[in-house]
């Protein structure tokens, strides 16, 4: 029999589900919202693996994990130095800090702006070869997009391992 607590959890946990799963459309760290959210039906319905709950924060450290380092990955492929990669850290993280103002996706795009720019601008200085600046610079905006879109198809996998577990 389903009682009230485990209902008000079943609510919370899918609350948290969409709220991680909005989250990690824009980048920022929704995969743990999803695993807090199984937490939460856990104390509540007083059902919780926690072979599962560490299942969730594992894949929610490597979708974090992932995005970062797919910017660079990326940027290296498209022929990065150093230097334009340490540019799109940099830029990446001042653009975040930027774009915070700009309400909830604002430091999404600052980020990817930012490294753009900064693997752009880096890269130009080092090489100074405008053409191989801006690929760079391209390669390291589809790497991060290519970031995002992982933690995404992870964050689904988070929430269908929990359905599976409860239902």
């Amino acid at each position: 029999m389903v009682t009230v607590l485990a209902i008000i959890g079943i609510v919370l946990m899918i609350l948290c589900f969409l709220i991680g799963l909005a989250l990690s459309i824009f980048g920022l760290p929704g995969v743990f919202i999803i695993a807090l959210g199984y937490l939460v039906y856990g104390l509540f319905a007083k059902d919780i693996s926690w072979l599962i709950f560490i299942t969730l924060v594992v894949l929610a450290i490597i979708a974090e994990f992932i995005e970062w380092i797919m910017g660079l990955y990326a940027g290296k492929k498209f022929g990065s130095s150093t230097e334009g990669l340490i540019g799109a850290i940099i830029g990446g993280i001042v653009g975040a800090i930027v774009g915070v103002p700009l309400f909830l996706i604002g430091s999404v795009v600052g980020m990817l702006i930012g490294a753009f720019l900064g693997a752009f601008l880096f890269e130009l200085i080092s090489a100074k070869d405008s053409s191989k600046a801006l690929k760079v610079a391209v390669g390291v905006f589809i790497g991060n997009i290519g970031g995002i879109f992982i933690k995404i198809v992870i964050a689904i996998l988070c929430i269908v391992i929990v359905l599976v577990h409860i239902f």
